[in-house]
């Protein structure tokens, strides 16, 4: 084969691969995915970090807002351990609300998928608010029937400032 035909043929696999859409979850992943970040959630608020490393793979990792990447579930476990005393040692807010934008999904192979957000979270102090925006990137790995974390990345997205007046 001449260097032009395989050039062609490289080209045209690439254009081939650029122009596939990404599939869809099955209603039965999504629901499973959906109920496994509803209950990553509802365990993440109690601050309990020994009950948060089931949701991870053995291998998972975090990279955090610094950029610190762990790895390893019980690495996460200390990672979340600290961070809990860290909020533990924070002003409670009044009250907290939650609202979460910009959800895609996709596979990547029949046992992983991608989900990605954007959170933006509002702290209530008083007549005072904070207002946090994180943007997550979230593996989800099916393992033994279950969808567990396979990487976690979170970026802040915006400055974190309450608008001026609030």
């Amino acid at each position: 084969m001449s260097n032009i035909s395989k050039s062609a043929a490289l080209l045209l696999s690439c254009f081939c691969v650029i122009s596939l859409s990404a599939q869809p979850l099955s209603k039965a992943d999504k629901t499973d995915i959906d109920n496994s970040m509803e209950a990553w959630g509802k365990v993440f608020e109690t601050w309990n970090a020994g009950a948060l490393g089931p949701f991870f793979t053995d291998n998972a990792e975090v990279v955090t807002p610094r950029g610190e990447i762990v790895r390893g579930r019980d690495n996460l476990v200390t990672l979340y351990t600290g961070l809990f005393q860290y909020f533990s040692a924070q002003p409670k807010p009044d009250r907290t609300e939650v609202k979460k934008t910009s959800q895609n999904e996709r596979y990547l192979t029949p046992d992983l998928v991608l989900v990605s957000f954007l959170d933006e979270t509002t702290f209530f102090f008083g007549a005072n608010k904070k207002v946090e925006k994180m943007a997550y990137s979230i593996l989800w790995r099916k393992t033994k029937g279950k969808w567990l974390a396979e990487q976690v990345t979170l970026t802040p997205a915006g400055d974190g400032q309450a608008a001026p007046g609030n």
